[in-house]
């Protein structure tokens, strides 16, 4: 696109060894839109583009090479839309032959918590090498760790887990709010898994996502609020602090659950 101008239609057109999904009856509450209605402006990242549908811009999950996961996250956003801190479904995404070609959320310009975190760094001035300085006000930090949390909580209850919980996937909505994504990851990021997803993700008889558990996505989750908290984007593992090492923040909520439990 030119200065975010779509320049381009959305195709049926794919590949045909992909299966793709009917629609089921239990979706069609769900508004549907057809796949030849988009305009791509550009591609976001592996499976997701930016597109125009009725002069807005959208997020566009597509569908790609796993028609099933993309189903099982259709089916949780579903579940999880009264949650105010989970990207919110708009329309599932259909061709002539109501099979699902994919879905659309609505685009977060601001990007995710990883951008948020450089773009605030780097405007400051600052590296990850800065460990004493601090771009982010405590309280925002806070409200987007309870918000993050809270969205794993609404998806757990469901029940389900997420399998892929990182910076990257926690988008910042222009109100300001953290909003967690993707719940049908294709693969698992090293930097954020739980140890024990680690030991099995290489074995090609193992099915990672029958392995996924909430106290994997716990793990997971307390890693990202460590990067919000020390607002890098770089984990080095294992997180073990010693002595003088250990950062003044966790020290301080250490004592206060210390008096709070005396």
């Amino acid at each position: 696109g030119v200065r975010g101008r779509p320049t381009q239609r959305v195709t049926e057109d794919k590949q045909e060894i992909i299966d793709y999904i009917p629609l089921p009856s239990s979706l069609s509450h769900i508004r549907t839109v057809q796949i030849t209605d988009l305009y791509k402006v550009t591609s976001l990242c592996m499976d997701v583009d930016q597109v125009r549908w009725q002069d807005r811009p959208w997020a566009f999950k597509l569908t790609s090479y796993n028609p099933k996961g993309n189903l099982r996250e259709i089916f949780i956003l579903d579940q999880l839309s009264h949650s105010p801190f989970v990207i919110q479904l708009e329309a599932i995404v259909i061709d002539r032959d109501n099979l699902i070609r994919g879905f659309l959320t609505p685009f977060m310009p601001r990007g995710d918590l990883a951008d948020v975190l450089e773009m605030r760094h780097t405007d400051e001035g600052y590296t990850n090498h800065d460990v004493s300085t601090v771009a982010l006000d405590w309280s925002i930090k806070l409200s987007w760790a309870h918000q993050i949390t809270s969205s794993v909580a609404d998806l757990h209850a469901v029940p389900a887990c997420h399998g892929d919980i990182k910076p990257r996937n926690v988008l910042i909505d222009e109100a300001g709010q953290a909003l967690l994504i993707d719940f049908s990851p294709v693969g698992i990021t090293k930097a954020f898994a739980a140890p024990e997803i680690l030991a099995i993700f290489t074995d090609p008889e193992v099915e990672i996502e029958i392995e996924i558990t909430a106290m994997a996505d716990m793990y997971s989750l307390g890693l990202v609020l460590y990067v919000l908290a020390e607002e890098t984007t770089e984990v080095e593992l294992p997180l073990v602090w010693r002595n003088e090492d250990t950062p003044m923040w966790y020290r301080e909520a250490a004592q206060k659950v210390s008096r709070r439990r005396l």
